[in-house]
């Protein structure tokens, strides 16, 4: 598909370009995520990179939401895209993303926990068959729901990136409990992208995972965990585009 190169050169680039970003990723990737393996630094260790990975994806999104942009049109923002405004730039809206989608995340585990303790209590005998059935209902009600969210997700991060401040890109991130969006998840338009681009999205975090717990590999894990970020932002602003306004790419 158009969108997906023209996403991916994109998210390659802006690896390259913007080196120095990079850079201070790693730094703090490197310093937090040996912190995170402690119970007293984990949660705040924790919040530090989910929020900076949330940052890079509503910045690296910025060039989209003024229709899909050109390759020269994307290269140009790179090339403008100082260290200071990559991690400071529209800070308050990364912040209203990241915290609605803490509490988003911590409904859903609640719902799927939830849903275990139905189905435990719908389920009382001991026989085995019974038991068998109670796993088999639990684990396809949940499998539903967590693909369900996978799938809805982008979207609804794509119009939340879109709005201006705390309090606005908060609000629109509940969007993902509208039936509204769900609807329009549904075109077939929103399915290409999703699939291809969650394939893509899956391979990456993959590699960025197996590179980066290993001493020589991990500038690479780095790198690629960055342009995963870049992707996923991305790929979230195109797919809200394309399904919100019908925008196509340009040609140029």
């Amino acid at each position: 598909m158009e969108e997906i190169s023209l996403i991916l050169n994109y998210s390659f680039k802006a690896v390259i370009k913007n080196w120095k970003a990079l850079l201070i990723y790693g730094l703090i990737l490197l310093t937090f995520i040996p912190l995170s393996l402690f119970h007293i630094t984990s949660i705040f260790s924790n919040i530090v990179i989910q929020l900076i990975s949330t940052q890079l994806m509503v910045y690296y999104s910025t060039p989209f939401y003024t229709g899909l942009p050109s390759n020269e049109e994307l290269l140009s923002f790179l090339e403008n895209s100082s260290v200071a405004r990559i991690f400071k730039e529209r800070l308050e809206s990364s912040a209203g993303i990241f915290l609605a989608s803490f509490i988003i995340n911590v409904v859903l585990v609640l719902i799927i926990i939830g849903i275990g303790i139905l189905v435990g209590i719908s389920f009382k005998e001991d026989e085995l068959t019974k038991e068998l059935l109670k796993l088999f209902v639990s684990f396809s009600v949940v499998l539903i729901l967590i693909s369900w969210f996978i799938y809805v997700y982008p979207l609804a991060l794509g119009y939340a990136m879109e709005k201006e401040g705390f309090g606005d890109a908060f609000l629109a991130m509940f969007k993902i409990f509208s039936p509204s969006l769900w609807k329009k998840t549904l075109s077939f338009e929103y399915f290409k992208l999703i699939t291809l681009g969650g394939l893509i999205l899956t391979a990456f975090i993959l590699l960025g995972l197996v590179f980066i717990v290993s001493l020589i590999l991990a500038p690479l894990g780095i790198g690629v965990l960055y342009l995963t970020t870049v992707f996923m932002g991305s790929l979230s602003a195109v797919c809200y585009l394309k399904t919100f306004k019908g925008e196509q790419p340009s040609q140029s």
